[in-house]
């Protein structure tokens, strides 16, 4: 299991939306889960007319049988043996992605983030073929299963839209997440994804907060709608632009969670205490054996591949960007066939089935 959190700073940038289109478009092979965890309450039940149960509560309360109590500021449960098994607590949404849908309430689901607190490194490690897609919300404080998730995704994703109050509020997030891992606590380092932009803007407020881009995400008040759960359009929504962008951003997510197996299939270990990055937050840090043709499976580029004085690997990797549909080759599907006029319309509430998009 590869755990992705994705969170913003302030306001509502479309961390929820942005966590379905990730599933809708997760290359297809890859199992994919969309989890909320937003302390202030999730989303999807409303949205997408579905229980708030089964789900993350559901599941937290599941991982209390055989746990013990955990001492420490976040308190919460530790869970004991290896594995959690997430796939009692899953619901479909009506296109067919699988969720772990939150409690809608904030008062709920701010208890709720103790429970997850306790079983955030079961979530990261557990030998589930999903992948995991963490809806963790708005930072807040203090919330400790946020943190917990934060600290142990092997991608962090930090939401934002290219407004200025928006950006200095997520400068500030940054700061304080930055100061946690000075502080000894093991975090990948956040990328940033912009919405209502484009890639310029994004370039250049990725620059701004000194942070690496992941992507950005263009105005679609359509594609948007239909992936927060309105009727629309599959046709229209498969190549609509905001499906366009998640699918590069998916690209780009499991283009790096491929090349640490690879370079962990090749004998090399992680650095700093098993971190995927160190904390310095400039390069990924792999241990010394690993090579720039270990860590760039396909879909990638090494953009450096040198020892450094310790023995260990800097690498940078760098997605090669979404297939258009006239070139259609990619075996590890990122792209939405040029015509899906097949699918009939207009006719689904949105997200569909991870896959089904790409």
């Amino acid at each position: 299991m590869r755990l992705v959190a994705l969170f913003s700073a302030k306001g509502s940038p479309g961390v929820t939306t942005l966590a379905c289109c990730l599933g809708a478009v997760w290359p297809a092979g890859r199992r994919v889960v969309v989890m909320e965890a937003d302390p202030a309450g999730g989303a999807m039940a409303y949205r997408f007319g579905v229980p708030q149960g089964p789900g993350t509560a559901t599941l937290a309360l599941a991982n209390r049988q055989g746990a013990a109590p955990v001492a420490g500021p976040g308190e919460g449960f530790s869970s004991i043996g290896s594995r959690i098994d997430i796939t009692p607590h899953i619901q479909r949404l009506p296109g067919g992605l699988e969720v772990l849908v939150g409690p809608a309430s904030g008062e709920s689901a701010m208890s709720l983030d103790r429970e997850i607190a306790g079983m955030a490194a079961l979530l990261a490690t557990g030998r589930s073929d999903a992948d995991l897609i963490v809806d963790c919300g708005r930072l807040s404080r203090p919330t400790p299963g946020q943190l917990a998730i934060l600290q142990e995704a092997s991608d962090v994703l930090v939401v934002s839209s290219a407004e200025v109050g928006s950006l200095g509020h997520t400068g500030g997030a940054l700061s304080r997440l930055c100061d946690i891992a000075g502080r000894g606590g093991s975090m990948a380092q956040p990328r940033l994804v912009l919405t209502h932009s484009d890639q310029s803007d994004a370039a250049g407020a990725a620059e701004f907060l000194d942070v690496p881009l992941a992507g950005a995400i263009p105005h679609d008040a359509e594609g948007a709608a239909i992936a927060c759960g309105r009727p629309g359009s599959t046709a229209r929504f498969a190549k609509s632009p905001i499906i366009r962008a998640s699918r590069y951003l998916a690209g780009s997510v499991v283009a790096q969670m491929e090349a640490r197996d690879a370079c962990l299939a090749g004998g090399a270990a992680l650095a700093i205490g098993g971190s995927p990055y160190d904390l310095s937050w400039d390069t990924e840090v792999v241990a010394a054996g690993a090579t720039a043709a270990m860590v760039a499976p396909a879909g990638t580029t090494a953009a450096s591949g040198t020892a450094d004085t310790a023995g260990a690997v800097n690498v940078d990797l760098a997605y090669a960007g979404p297939v258009e549909p006239a070139a259609q080759s990619d075996p590890a599907g990122f792209t939405v066939p040029a015509d899906r006029s097949g699918l009939g319309e207009p006719a689904v509430v949105e997200p569909v089935a991870a896959g089904a998009l790409s």
